[in-house]
């Protein structure tokens, strides 16, 4: 079972974004959804710029700090692996990406129940403040639109 939250975020909205990942659990670690194993390197995110400049994967998984240790990668593919998220408490996150003309993709958080209660509290407690700084579109409930995007004249486009 899973928990998400869905949103459209664009220029500043992408660091509040971050801004409260970091609020929330401090000092984060990323890593690809999965890659090569040379590339299955934990990067430290410190400020909210880390987190949106190292997000450069399509998917992405974050880790905190006392979660990092106990990640166990698994083989997916010839040559290619993933962090079992669904072992070991990890937040996935796909960011946002936008063009003048496709529009803005959706951006999503999503996490995997694992049984820890402390990690599950964090990721709720960040989709609340989320849910306060952003609003439900009208007609599509499932996704949250920030300030900045709802401003900008791109269209919104969401899961194909």
């Amino acid at each position: 079972m899973s928990i998400q939250f869905n949103f459209f975020a664009l220029g500043d909205d992408e660091l509040r974004v971050a801004g409260e990942v970091l609020s929330v659990f401090g000092e984060v670690y990323l890593m690809p959804e999965r890659a090569k194993i040379e590339e299955m390197v934990p990067k430290r995110v410190q400020y909210p710029e880390d987190l949106i400049s190292g997000a450069v994967s399509d998917k992405c998984c974050l880790f905190t700090t006392r979660n990092i240790e106990s990640t166990v990668l698994v083989p997916v593919a010839k040559n290619l692996y993933c962090a079992d998220v669904r072992e070991f408490p990890a937040l996935e996150y796909r960011p946002c990406k936008f063009s003048k003309e496709t529009g803005i993709s959706v951006g999503r958080f999503v996490y995997f129940y694992t049984g820890d209660h402390k990690f599950r509290w964090s990721v709720e407690n960040l989709f609340r403040r989320l849910r306060q700084m952003s609003k439900a579109l009208p007609n599509k409930r499932l996704y949250r639109v920030f300030p900045d995007a709802e401003r900008s004249d791109l269209p919104f486009k969401g899961w194909v």
